[in-house]
């Protein structure tokens, strides 16, 4: 179940082109992610 969950949330950081995972690189992750 987790290697389905991880090849899921690397499928859809593919499709997204990074949306979901960039963010939250940054030390301010809410500030990254309003700033779309």
């Amino acid at each position: 179940m987790a290697l389905g969950w991880t090849v899921w949330l690397i499928g859809a950081n593919i499709f997204l082109g990074g949306f979901i995972f960039l963010p939250f690189q940054h030390k301010d992750a809410s500030k990254a992610l309003y700033s779309y």
